[in-house]
């Protein structure tokens, strides 16, 4: 499997920049919902670009909440810290802290961060948990992995 770790990291520099320097400023006549909104549709097309292209999934598409399932994520220690996405009883969704090793399959859904309207880094992986021998229960379900942790590689 190819490591694409820079070639993501390429990608996720240039989404970052491009919203932290051009999109988050407040315009006056547009409320930041409609530049978040331009945003994805421009960020979308930087993916589509910068990465899939790249790799020879131009044509590949998912669900805004699906993994990309050619894109794995590989933890590069024994484990690492990461947060499990559980959902709560009134519908929503928490993050609990949890211990991710190396035997975990994972594959990657997007970058995240925490707010989205304001200054972003995309300091996390969001992943699926496709299995975690450890952990069987946490088996399809999201994670936030820190990118220090991992690699990113291209499943043929």
């Amino acid at each position: 499997m190819p490591d694409i770790t820079d070639l993501m990291n390429n990608y996720r520099e240039c989404a970052r920049n491009l919203w932290n320097t051009y999109f988050r400023i407040p315009n006056p006549r547009q409320s930041q919902v409609d530049d978040a909104f331009g945003f994805d549709k421009i960020n979308e097309l930087l993916f589509n670009e910068l990465v899939l292209n790249k790799i020879g999934k131009a044509h590949s598409k998912k669900k805004h909440a699906e993994p990309w399932p050619f894109l794995t994520v590989n933890i590069v220690a024994k484990d690492c810290p990461g947060l499990i996405g559980k959902s709560s009883e009134g519908g929503g969704k928490y993050w609990d802290e949890n211990r991710i090793t190396k035997n975990a399959v994972l594959q990657f859904i997007s970058y995240f961060d925490w707010d989205e309207f304001d200054y972003i880094d995309y300091r996390y992986y969001k992943v699926k948990i496709i299995s975690f021998p450890e952990f069987p229960q946490f088996a399809g379900a999201d994670a936030l992995i820190e990118t220090c942790y991992a690699r990113i590689y291209l499943r043929d």
